[in-house]
């Protein structure tokens, strides 16, 4: 090969270099404004969610406290909140992954139980027993919906050892979950005088 054709061949090396260097930065540049996006929907979507889930609380310890008025002002401010949920929720829908859309569906959704049915005992007459047992269920199903989503979009975030720690606390909540429905059983044997049969994942009776 002559020099002028070895001259021209390096050169041609050295450009295919420079595009596949310049590929994998661009990659890279792009991965990191994907994670980037991905971790401001999480944040956004997790504190209205939090505030939303806040404000029914408080809605919720005032109809407890036997205040009606206080607890439909409680309310009202819990229900404008439910739209910027819903922007946030969207925005994780779109940028994924399929279980981080599925789990804020979930918690929108518990949490959007939780205030209607308040929002219903509240207008028609305060809780009292059966109902109060049906809107601590709901409460603390929404209250672990958001646990939920915030562990999966910490894991998505961080990889396979935070998916590993997000599958570990899973199965602690399922064990807890189950023990706190064996307490609940019995509590109800014993002061119903009854068998009444609970099962997990069922509104208390």
């Amino acid at each position: 090969m002559d020099a002028s054709l070895a001259a021209l061949a390096g050169a041609a090396l050295g450009v295919v270099g420079t595009i596949g260097s310049a590929m994998v930065t661009r990659r890279g540049e792009a991965r990191h404004q994907y994670d980037e996006a991905r971790r401001n929907a999480y944040s956004a979507c997790t504190t209205a969610l939090m505030e939303w889930e806040a404000a029914v609380e408080t809605a919720t310890s005032r109809a407890e406290a036997g205040d009606a008025a206080a607890a439909r002002d409680g309310l009202a401010t819990a229900n404008s909140l439910r739209g910027a949920v819903t922007q946030t929720a969207g925005a994780v829908m779109v940028d994924g992954p399929e279980l981080a859309a599925r789990s804020v569906k979930t918690a929108f959704a518990d949490i959007a139980m939780w205030a209607d049915v308040l929002d219903i005992w509240i207008t028609f007459g305060l809780p009292e027993d059966q109902t109060q047992n049906m809107i601590t269920d709901l409460r603390l199903k929404a209250k672990a919906s958001v646990e939920i989503f915030t562990d999966v979009a910490y894991a998505s975030l961080h990889g396979r050892k935070a998916r590993k720690e997000l599958i570990e606390k899973g199965q602690r909540r399922e064990n807890q979950l189950m023990e706190f429905y064996r307490l609940m059983q019995e509590h109800l044997q014993h002061t119903s005088g009854d068998e009444p049969q609970v099962r997990p994942g069922e509104p208390l009776p």
